[in-house]
């Protein structure tokens, strides 16, 4: 079995990002497990894949992906730990983080923050959406 996957790329503007971090494009992927991890016996999870790009980087620690409920918020930090960064690099980079503590039927939105080496943060990607989803196997069934 298959969930349904969309993907947006959303293309930004230079010169919203970090100082002298570029960015090329930001991507949220929504996709629905195909099967239940095997430690975990009960049902399928459902989860968004927030994926994003840079062109390049400069003094870059990582990225902190939020999550709200709302397009408004609040939104809240759902990475443990920062996705690492490249520190200094001319060199195009792709980055993910899969949101794995989702619920079915509620939408939700995502926005990636960049963190340099000094520890300023600066948002990094405009609001992206993810709209609700069905578990698998709920698809076509009736009572």
């Amino acid at each position: 079995m298959s969930g349904r996957a969309s993907t947006r790329l959303l293309r930004i503007p230079r010169g919203t990002g970090l100082a002298r971090l570029l960015m090329a494009a930001a991507t949220l992927t929504m996709a629905a497990c195909t099967g239940a991890p095997v430690h975990e016996p009960t049902g399928h999870r459902l989860t968004n894949t927030v994926k994003w790009s840079t062109a390049s980087e400069s003094d870059n620690f990582g990225f902190d992906v939020y999550r709200a409920e709302q397009r408004d918020g609040p939104y809240e930090r759902i990475t443990p730990q920062p996705v690492l960064g490249a520190g200094t690099t001319d060199l195009p980079r792709d980055y993910r983080f899969v949101d794995d503590g989702i619920e079915a039927d509620t939408a939700y939105f995502y926005y990636v923050e960049s963190i340099s080496l000094s520890g300023k943060r600066k948002r990094f990607t405009p609001i992206m959406e993810a709209p609700p989803k069905q578990p698998p196997d709920s698809r076509g069934t009736s009572e």
